[in-house]
Protein backbone atom coordinates (compact mmCIF):
# COMPACT_ATOMS: atom_id res chain seq x y z
CA UNK A 1 0.00 0.00 0.00
CA UNK A 2 2.82 2.48 0.67
CA UNK A 3 4.30 2.03 -2.97
CA UNK A 4 1.01 2.33 -4.47
CA UNK A 5 0.85 5.65 -2.49
CA UNK A 6 4.21 6.68 -3.19
CA UNK A 7 3.95 6.45 -6.56
CA UNK A 8 0.14 8.19 -6.82
CA UNK A 9 2.13 11.29 -4.28
CA UNK A 10 4.68 11.33 -7.50
CA UNK A 11 2.31 11.86 -9.88
CA UNK A 12 0.82 14.59 -8.20
CA UNK A 13 3.75 16.04 -7.87
CA UNK A 14 4.51 15.68 -11.69
CA UNK A 15 1.29 17.27 -12.29
CA UNK A 16 1.42 19.90 -10.14
CA UNK A 17 4.92 21.04 -11.32
CA UNK A 18 4.83 21.09 -14.47
CA UNK A 19 4.42 24.90 -16.12
CA UNK A 20 1.07 25.50 -17.88
CA UNK A 21 2.68 25.32 -21.33
CA UNK A 22 3.45 21.44 -21.22
CA UNK A 23 0.78 20.58 -18.80
CA UNK A 24 -0.92 17.80 -20.53
CA UNK A 25 -4.04 18.93 -18.92
CA UNK A 26 -3.52 22.67 -20.69
CA UNK A 27 -7.42 24.51 -20.64
CA UNK A 28 -8.18 23.43 -17.25
CA UNK A 29 -7.23 25.38 -14.19
CA UNK A 30 -4.56 25.00 -11.75
CA UNK A 31 -6.98 24.45 -9.16
CA UNK A 32 -9.04 22.11 -11.48
CA UNK A 33 -6.01 20.36 -11.82
CA UNK A 34 -5.32 20.00 -7.90
CA UNK A 35 -8.52 18.20 -7.57
CA UNK A 36 -8.70 16.02 -10.35
CA UNK A 37 -5.25 14.91 -9.22
CA UNK A 38 -5.86 13.99 -5.64
CA UNK A 39 -9.41 12.73 -6.82
CA UNK A 40 -7.09 10.35 -8.43
CA UNK A 41 -5.30 9.67 -5.50
CA UNK A 42 -8.46 9.04 -3.71
CA UNK A 43 -9.27 6.38 -5.74
CA UNK A 44 -6.58 4.32 -5.93
CA UNK A 45 -6.03 4.44 -2.32
CA UNK A 46 -9.22 3.41 -1.41
CA UNK A 47 -8.93 0.64 -3.76
CA UNK A 48 -5.35 -0.07 -1.99
CA UNK A 49 -7.26 -0.11 1.63
CA UNK A 50 -7.98 -3.79 3.04
CA UNK A 51 -5.42 -5.99 1.91
CA UNK A 52 -6.29 -8.83 3.48
CA UNK A 53 -3.81 -12.61 4.05
CA UNK A 54 -4.14 -14.01 0.69
CA UNK A 55 -6.44 -16.92 -0.10
CA UNK A 56 -8.83 -15.23 3.11
CA UNK A 57 -12.49 -14.48 1.95
CA UNK A 58 -13.95 -10.76 2.68
CA UNK A 59 -16.92 -10.99 4.49
CA UNK A 60 -19.29 -7.67 5.35
CA UNK A 61 -21.70 -7.20 7.74
CA UNK A 62 -24.40 -9.84 7.14
CA UNK A 63 -22.79 -11.92 5.09
CA UNK A 64 -22.19 -15.37 4.71
CA UNK A 65 -18.63 -17.00 2.97
CA UNK A 66 -17.15 -19.89 2.86
CA UNK A 67 -13.27 -19.52 4.49
CA UNK A 68 -10.43 -19.48 2.54
CA UNK A 69 -7.29 -21.56 2.71
CA UNK A 70 -4.46 -19.04 3.46
CA UNK A 71 -1.59 -19.74 1.19
CA UNK A 72 0.55 -22.06 1.65
CA UNK A 73 3.77 -20.81 3.34
CA UNK A 74 2.13 -17.59 3.93
CA UNK A 75 4.28 -15.41 6.39
CA UNK A 76 1.92 -14.60 9.40
CA UNK A 77 3.80 -11.54 10.16
CA UNK A 78 5.00 -9.94 13.35
CA UNK A 79 3.93 -11.91 16.55
CA UNK A 80 2.07 -9.36 18.94
CA UNK A 81 0.20 -11.54 21.76
CA UNK A 82 -1.06 -14.90 22.29
CA UNK A 83 -3.01 -16.80 25.20
CA UNK A 84 -4.18 -19.81 25.85
CA UNK A 85 -7.72 -20.16 27.75
CA UNK A 86 -8.72 -23.87 29.78
CA UNK A 87 -12.30 -24.48 29.86
CA UNK A 88 -13.53 -27.95 31.25
CA UNK A 89 -13.86 -29.88 27.94
CA UNK A 90 -12.26 -27.76 25.47
CA UNK A 91 -8.94 -24.89 25.37
CA UNK A 92 -8.98 -22.14 23.21
CA UNK A 93 -5.63 -20.37 21.65
CA UNK A 94 -5.66 -17.05 20.74
CA UNK A 95 -3.24 -15.10 19.20
CA UNK A 96 -2.80 -11.68 16.96
CA UNK A 97 -0.23 -10.92 13.91
CA UNK A 98 0.82 -8.11 12.41
CA UNK A 99 0.58 -8.79 9.01
CA UNK A 100 3.03 -7.23 6.05
CA UNK A 101 0.81 -4.57 5.25
CA UNK A 102 0.41 -3.03 9.04
CA UNK A 103 -2.92 -4.76 10.28
CA UNK A 104 -3.96 -6.85 12.29
CA UNK A 105 -4.48 -10.51 11.79
CA UNK A 106 -6.70 -12.79 14.46
CA UNK A 107 -5.84 -16.32 15.48
CA UNK A 108 -8.39 -19.02 16.96
CA UNK A 109 -8.25 -22.55 17.44
CA UNK A 110 -10.01 -25.19 19.05
CA UNK A 111 -8.69 -28.60 20.63
CA UNK A 112 -11.47 -30.41 22.15
CA UNK A 113 -11.15 -32.57 25.13
CA UNK A 114 -11.26 -36.53 25.16
CA UNK A 115 -14.94 -36.67 26.58
CA UNK A 116 -15.95 -33.18 25.27
CA UNK A 117 -19.29 -32.80 23.06
CA UNK A 118 -18.64 -31.97 19.34
CA UNK A 119 -17.92 -28.13 18.97
CA UNK A 120 -20.05 -27.17 16.04
CA UNK A 121 -18.88 -23.46 15.97
CA UNK A 122 -16.77 -20.25 17.18
CA UNK A 123 -18.56 -16.48 17.50
CA UNK A 124 -15.59 -13.76 18.21
CA UNK A 125 -16.62 -10.07 19.41
CA UNK A 126 -16.00 -7.61 18.32
CA UNK A 127 -15.49 -6.69 15.21
CA UNK A 128 -17.75 -3.67 13.94
CA UNK A 129 -15.41 -0.75 13.03
CA UNK A 130 -13.49 -2.96 10.95
CA UNK A 131 -13.34 -4.86 7.34
CA UNK A 132 -12.86 -8.19 7.55
CA UNK A 133 -11.72 -11.77 5.77
CA UNK A 134 -12.00 -14.85 7.14
CA UNK A 135 -9.92 -18.77 6.24
CA UNK A 136 -8.04 -21.15 8.20
CA UNK A 137 -4.43 -22.62 7.63
CA UNK A 138 -3.33 -26.16 7.10
CA UNK A 139 0.19 -25.22 8.28
CA UNK A 140 0.94 -23.99 12.22
CA UNK A 141 3.75 -21.96 13.87
CA UNK A 142 3.92 -21.56 17.77
CA UNK A 143 1.73 -20.94 19.34
CA UNK A 144 -0.16 -23.45 17.14
CA UNK A 145 -0.22 -26.81 16.12
CA UNK A 146 -1.30 -28.58 13.62
CA UNK A 147 -4.89 -29.60 13.55
CA UNK A 148 -7.74 -31.61 10.97
CA UNK A 149 -10.83 -29.70 10.80
CA UNK A 150 -12.29 -27.19 8.77
CA UNK A 151 -14.86 -24.44 8.66
CA UNK A 152 -17.17 -24.57 6.50
CA UNK A 153 -19.11 -21.58 6.79
CA UNK A 154 -18.22 -17.88 7.94
CA UNK A 155 -20.99 -15.24 8.52
CA UNK A 156 -20.80 -11.50 10.11
CA UNK A 157 -23.90 -10.49 11.97
CA UNK A 158 -25.66 -6.81 10.22
CA UNK A 159 -24.06 -4.85 12.94
CA UNK A 160 -20.71 -6.03 12.07
CA UNK A 161 -20.07 -7.23 15.94
CA UNK A 162 -19.67 -10.98 15.25
CA UNK A 163 -18.26 -13.05 13.33
CA UNK A 164 -19.18 -17.11 13.54
CA UNK A 165 -17.34 -19.83 12.14
CA UNK A 166 -18.75 -22.93 11.77
CA UNK A 167 -16.83 -26.48 11.64
CA UNK A 168 -17.67 -30.10 13.40
CA UNK A 169 -14.60 -30.41 16.04
CA UNK A 170 -15.10 -34.33 17.36
CA UNK A 171 -13.78 -35.30 20.96
CA UNK A 172 -9.87 -35.34 20.95
CA UNK A 173 -9.55 -33.20 17.76
CA UNK A 174 -7.48 -29.65 17.18
CA UNK A 175 -9.04 -27.89 14.82
CA UNK A 176 -7.37 -26.22 11.78
CA UNK A 177 -6.01 -22.68 12.31
CA UNK A 178 -8.74 -20.00 11.97
CA UNK A 179 -7.79 -16.38 11.26
CA UNK A 180 -10.12 -13.16 10.77
CA UNK A 181 -7.78 -11.18 8.73
CA UNK A 182 -8.63 -6.98 9.16
CA UNK A 183 -8.11 -3.35 8.29
CA UNK A 184 -7.69 -2.93 11.89
CA UNK A 185 -4.71 -1.48 13.89
CA UNK A 186 -5.94 -1.31 17.20
CA UNK A 187 -5.74 -4.08 19.79
CA UNK A 188 -8.24 -5.22 22.93
CA UNK A 189 -9.50 -8.17 24.69
CA UNK A 190 -12.51 -9.22 22.99
CA UNK A 191 -14.93 -12.62 24.06
CA UNK A 192 -15.63 -15.82 22.05
CA UNK A 193 -18.63 -18.26 22.71
CA UNK A 194 -18.17 -22.11 21.12
CA UNK A 195 -21.36 -23.75 20.43
CA UNK A 196 -20.66 -27.53 22.07
CA UNK A 197 -23.77 -28.03 22.05
CA UNK A 198 -25.03 -25.38 23.65
CA UNK A 199 -24.00 -21.99 23.86
CA UNK A 200 -20.87 -21.35 25.84
CA UNK A 201 -18.69 -18.56 27.18
CA UNK A 202 -17.67 -15.59 27.06
CA UNK A 203 -14.15 -16.50 27.48
CA UNK A 204 -11.42 -14.45 27.01
CA UNK A 205 -9.51 -13.62 23.47
CA UNK A 206 -8.70 -11.16 21.13
CA UNK A 207 -10.71 -8.58 18.87
CA UNK A 208 -10.28 -4.94 17.77
CA UNK A 209 -11.43 -1.29 19.42
CA UNK A 210 -15.22 -1.29 19.03
CA UNK A 211 -16.35 2.43 17.89
CA UNK A 212 -19.82 1.29 17.95
CA UNK A 213 -21.03 1.82 14.42
CA UNK A 214 -20.05 -0.24 11.23
CA UNK A 215 -18.15 2.63 8.90
CA UNK A 216 -18.78 2.68 5.05
CA UNK A 217 -16.18 0.14 3.50
CA UNK A 218 -14.98 2.72 1.27
CA UNK A 219 -17.20 1.76 -1.82
CA UNK A 220 -19.18 5.08 -1.26
CA UNK A 221 -15.99 7.47 -1.58
CA UNK A 222 -15.18 4.97 -4.32
CA UNK A 223 -17.81 5.64 -6.35
CA UNK A 224 -18.01 9.13 -5.77
CA UNK A 225 -14.84 9.64 -6.46
CA UNK A 226 -14.54 7.80 -9.83
CA UNK A 227 -17.74 9.33 -11.09
CA UNK A 228 -16.27 13.34 -10.13
CA UNK A 229 -13.15 11.69 -11.95
CA UNK A 230 -15.21 10.76 -14.76
CA UNK A 231 -16.94 14.92 -14.96
CA UNK A 232 -13.37 16.17 -15.47
CA UNK A 233 -12.33 13.65 -17.70
CA UNK A 234 -15.24 14.35 -19.58
CA UNK A 235 -14.68 18.45 -19.28
CA UNK A 236 -11.21 17.46 -20.73
CA UNK A 237 -12.26 15.95 -23.27
CA UNK A 238 -14.71 19.15 -24.14
CA UNK A 239 -12.17 21.19 -24.23
CA UNK A 240 -9.59 19.43 -26.22
CA UNK A 241 -12.20 18.84 -29.10
CA UNK A 242 -12.95 22.56 -28.85
CA UNK A 243 -9.35 23.76 -29.19
CA UNK A 244 -9.04 21.20 -31.74
CA UNK A 245 -11.62 22.64 -33.86
CA UNK A 246 -10.31 26.74 -33.44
Amino acid sequence: MAYVIAKILKFIGVLLDRSDADRQFRGMKPSSVRLFAVLIACTFALQARATFLPGTIPVAPGQTVVPGLVTQGQSPGIFLTSQIIPEPSFSLTSAVFLNPTGTLDFYYQLTNGAHGSTITSLLIQSFDNAQTAVGYRFDAFPPFVPGAAIPTLGSRTSDGTDITLNFSLAAGFTGNLLVISTDATTLINGRAFVTNPDPFGPIPTFAIATLGTVPDTGETLMLLATGLVGVFAARFLAQQRVESTR
